[in-house]
């Protein structure tokens, strides 16, 4: 057995000296074949798979972390909401170029990566846009645009391409199935009406701008975009909401045609705001776990939660809806009368209670909200000519949310007590029917 040993270790010096000879073998005959290497000093790759190859790899890597990706595919932009967008004697490049980096605002705001867009302009299109991009979609005002600077567009992918309309003379009778609310997307552009008005005197000036529209012709609606057709061509709206168009004009029917496929999607939007109240009482030790922005199963695991703890008080305040860039108000209020002074026989009316303000208007693929929530408390004095108003809870809170999602604001009071507000907008359409399916 012991002679068997040393037998054994010589054999294996042997092994390694002729693999290590082999392995050098080897690596002379790789610099004799790529004599550079031996210039610059030749590595082995440590990973067998070949130095010049890994290299790229590694290079590829580095490339795509710096330059991250859209979250958002080109199919989407008819989904993509922008806020009004003002266009005041610019031509259709410098308005892409203002209407882009709108774009890549709302994505900021909305948390998301912008596409990166091109347009290519075909030469002749120097004439001056003068129209208002109300709050729309993305693909919508690129349409637009495209069509009050006498030009048709079709995208591919990420790729705009604008060619100016036809010339010449044609006879076209055609009729195109419109919205109810066409007429109305026209007065927009042309700044005859805005569904934003929040002034004390809103609603008045708002009927006023609507009668001034349902009296106006589309020939001036048109003329006040900055869309002026042939004499020869004749546009009507009639009762099975059509428009009907006559014309010899070719590039005449070839804008009213593009004028109806860019409004086509323009539809009215409405915001349904769901508003949940958590009251939490000072001898509460449990501190909820949240994010200033919640999804709907986030939502539901809070309520539940709270729900089940003692000194927690879980409240729904009223459903209401809102025109986009419409303020709107929930109160829950009572009435307290005092005199106005102790002389005088005129009574002084106060309100004491829950009062929400809340708006909201379309962006990305969800909502720019603003709420402030305040809750008073009132009561007469031991004379019963005066009233002690307290507030309790006044909260504020603005920025982006998903749509069907809730943002969340909390107020500590002096005494520990603590409110959270809860503020889930859904965006819905003229029947009250979700947009976008719940996720």
């Amino acid at each position: 057995m012991k002679k068997r040993i040393p037998i054994a270790a010589a054999t294996l010096l042997v092994v390694a000296c002729l693999w290590g000879g082999n392995r050098e073998f080897r690596l002379h005959k790789r610099v004799a074949a790529h004599p550079q290497d031996s210039r610059r000093g030749y590595q082995p790759d440590p990973t067998g798979l070949g130095g010049e190859s890994s290299a790229l790899k590694t290079k590829s890597v580095v490339r795509d972390a710096g330059k991250p990706r859209p979250t958002h595919g080109p199919e989407r932009l008819k989904d993509f909401f922008l806020p009004a967008v003002e266009i005041d004697g610019l031509t259709l490049g410098e308005a892409l170029h203002k209407l882009t980096g709108a774009y890549e605002e709302a994505c900021r705001k909305a948390g998301e990566v912008p596409l990166h867009l091109t347009f290519n302009i075909s030469p002749g299109s120097s004439k001056r846009l003068h129209l208002k991009l109300a709050s729309r979609n993305l693909d919508s005002s690129i349409r637009l645009l495209a069509t009050h600077a006498g030009m048709k567009v079709n995208r591919d992918k990420t790729e705009y391409r604008f060619e100016s309309f036809a010339t010449g003379r044609k006879d076209v009778e055609r009729k195109f199935t419109v919205s109810p609310y066409f007429k109305s997307g026209l007065s927009e552009c042309a700044g005859l009406t805005s569904p934003d008005d929040s002034s004390p005197n809103g609603d008045a000036a708002l009927s006023s701008r609507q009668a001034t529209t349902a009296e106006s012709s589309l020939d001036d609606i048109l003329k006040a975009s900055g869309l002026e057709l042939d004499p020869t061509t004749r546009l009507s709206l009639n009762h099975q909401d059509e428009l009907v168009l006559e014309t010899t004009n070719a590039s005449d029917a070839e804008m009213i045609s593009a004028l109806v496929n860019s409004l086509k999607s323009d539809v009215p939007r409405q915001h349904k705001f769901v508003t949940h109240v958590i009251e939490m009482g000072s001898d509460l030790a449990f501190t909820p776990s949240y994010n200033p922005r919640m999804t709907a199963s986030e939502l539901q695991l809070l309520i539940r939660q709270m729900s089940q703890k003692r000194s927690v008080d879980v409240a729904t305040m009223p459903a209401v809806t809102g025109k986009d860039g419409q303020s709107v108000d929930i109160k829950l209020t009572k009435l307290l009368v005092t005199p106005a002074n102790e002389e005088a026989a005129a009574l002084e009316p106060k309100y004491v209670g829950t009062v929400l303000q809340v708006k909201g208007g379309a962006l990305g693929f969800g909502h720019d909200v603003a709420f402030n929530f305040t809750n008073t408390t009132g009561e007469l004095d031991s004379s019963g000519k005066k009233t002690i108003v307290r507030k309790r809870s006044d909260v504020s809170d603005s920025g982006y949310t998903d749509d069907h999602g809730t943002r969340v604001a909390v107020q500590t009071r002096p005494d520990g007590s603590r409110v959270m507000i809860l503020l889930t907008t859904t965006m819905i359409d003229a029947t009250g029917r979700p947009v976008h399916p719940e996720n």
